[in-house]
């Protein structure tokens, strides 16, 4: 997990890559309540992803909250938006305070449908602001594809060391989470 670096000189060695994330932990659901990380650290940007992910419940929203040391989950001054289009060119956004919306439509729980996404998750153990992008695809149990973006921060400067993923209404039949992280200086 090292690159080939050089001083410019001519002079190489080994050490760590770039910009990049770096792999930190994975987490592979299977009829769990929640999904959670809670080992973020202050001087990290943090990426979370995941991949085939179906609710245990049909048409159930996908949501995350932020926690601080505990972990103790926060569940009031989300100010963010989950906009999102689907095939037929609709598009809708969505405004949430008490939790962070992955998707505002709901997911269906079979596949094909699964559902797959990323979030960037900017210094949220720093004592700052945290800010959240992210991107997302899911089929209701409709079948209509959804794309969303997803803009979020919480309203209270904080170090939210962990973040948990879950479907308003029963658990999480499957998915793959990971977690990375990219370190700040």
């Amino acid at each position: 997990d090292q690159v080939l670096k050089t001083n410019g000189s001519g002079v190489l060695s080994w050490g760590t890559g770039g910009s990049g994330y770096e792999f930190v932990s994975a987490i592979t659901a299977s009829d769990d309540a929640t999904v959670a990380f809670t080992n973020m650290v202050s001087g990290y940007d943090y990426q979370y992803r995941w991949s085939n992910l179906t609710p245990a419940t049909n048409d159930a929203l996908f949501k995350a909250e932020l926690g601080t040391s505990g972990p103790s989950y926060l569940t009031s001054g989300y100010l963010g938006t989950t906009m999102e289009v689907n095939h037929g060119a609709s598009v809708t956004s969505y405004e949430y305070t008490t939790y962070m919306a992955i998707s505002a439509n709901s997911m269906d729980g079979t596949e094909p449908d699964s559902g797959a996404g990323h979030w960037d998750v900017f210094d949220p153990a720093g004592s700052g602001v945290t800010k959240i992008m992210g991107r997302s695809i899911n089929r209701n149990s409709g079948h209509t594809f959804y794309n969303s973006l997803q803009h979020w921060y919480h309203d209270t400067a904080a170090s939210h060391v962990a973040v948990k993923f879950y479907f308003s209404s029963g658990n999480v039949e499957a998915g793959v989470f990971a977690q990375y992280r990219r370190k700040l200086s």
